[in-house]
């Protein structure tokens, strides 16, 4: 048996022979603990590629949108926060409350700072308008659409003909929920 000083906590701890190069803490939590992170900026810079154009994040990316993310908080945490939102705040300081930041060369894992500018979520839609980036799928041929135009069509005649909207979305087994707004024109709104 061998007796150590846990280094993060001060507490006494007995080894069993053989055990004594467990380490030099008491527990796994101690020696997280006494574990010393590589500040953020550090990390980041070990994850960005330098070229000529944009500065490409070599890192973990979002599954929905391919920004760079980059894990933040106390040793790295869980929180995840966007790469070029490092960028922008180790270039040019912290980022506005309602302000997002946005690129101007449309590549979502660029993180170089004079690819970067400040604005608002309605300054980031109109941009994704003008370059031709809103791809969102109307009606049926959205993936996620549990009826067809042809249903809501179906639908609105029935509810004209003086079909309640439950027994409409029964017959057709479509969720009430669903049923509703379209019949009453608040969703499918280009189904005439």
């Amino acid at each position: 048996m061998k007796t150590i000083v846990c280094e993060n906590c001060g507490r006494s701890v007995t080894r069993p022979k053989g055990d004594e190069g467990r380490g030099r803490f008491c527990s796994n939590k101690c020696a997280r603990a006494k574990q010393v992170m590589p500040s953020i900026e550090t990390r980041f810079w070990r994850k960005v590629q330098i070229g000529g154009g944009c500065w490409e994040w070599q890192g973990s990316r979002s599954t929905n949108m391919g920004h760079g993310v980059i894990r933040n908080g106390p040793r790295g945490g869980s929180h995840q926060t966007g790469a070029h939102r490092v960028s922008w705040e180790l270039h040019f300081g912290p980022i506005p409350e309602g302000l997002d930041v946005l690129h101007t060369c449309d590549n979502p894992p660029c993180v170089r700072p004079d690819h970067l500018y400040l604005g608002t979520q309605a300054d980031n839609n109109r941009d994704r308008d003008l370059r031709g980036r809103h791809k969102a799928l109307r009606g049926s041929a959205n993936g996620r659409a549990s009826m067809t135009e042809e249903t809501v069509t179906e639908m609105r005649q029935r509810y004209a003909a003086g079909e309640g909207p439950l027994a409409i979305a029964r017959a057709l087994g479509v969720s009430y929920a669903a049923a509703y707004p379209a019949i009453k024109g608040k969703t499918w709104k280009h189904v005439a």
